[in-house]
């Protein structure tokens, strides 16, 4: 009796792979998601950290060309927040739109998948089966061997 042999393997080889290779993407999106999220807050604890000192230098009376800096300096910060929020926009879309691919990938593995369980019972089934003709075949052969 030959072994079980999957005539889609390859297929589902193929789907498998393409499903681990979206969620390789998507683990990217995460991470650049949460490498803006963590700049975000870099930078705004960096424009605290510059309203603190502004406000020490006012306190010690410091020249007007000094304390124009911290506001070119507040306000590039703030840039550079809205840029990494836009980003943030453009990266969820793009994660839903992987989410909603991986998910059809995952549903193609699963029939391919499920293809191949109902293809391996019927043959376990067909293999079962023949597997007791040959029995009572031997036994009937030894019944008639005996009885002559």
């Amino acid at each position: 009796m030959k072994k079980f042999n999957f005539k889609l393997q390859g297929l589902q080889r193929f789907r498998a792979f393409k499903e681990d290779k979206i969620k390789i993407e998507l683990g990217e999106i995460v991470s650049r998601m949460n490498n803006l999220k963590g700049d975000n807050a870099r930078l705004d604890k960096d424009i605290g950290e510059a309203f603190e000192n502004q406000n020490k230098l006012v306190s010690e009376m410091v020249g007007g060309s000094i304390l124009h800096f911290f506001q070119y300096y507040i306000n590039g910060k703030r840039e550079t927040i809205r840029e990494n929020k836009e980003k943030l926009k453009q990266l969820r879309v793009e994660y839903e739109e992987k989410t909603v691919e991986l998910s059809q990938a995952m549903g193609e593995v699963k029939v391919i998948d499920s293809i191949r369980k109902r293809n391996y019972a019927e043959y376990k089934k067909y293999y079962n089966k023949t597997m007791q003709n040959d029995i009572e075949d031997i036994l009937r052969m030894r019944k008639e061997n005996r009885g002559e």
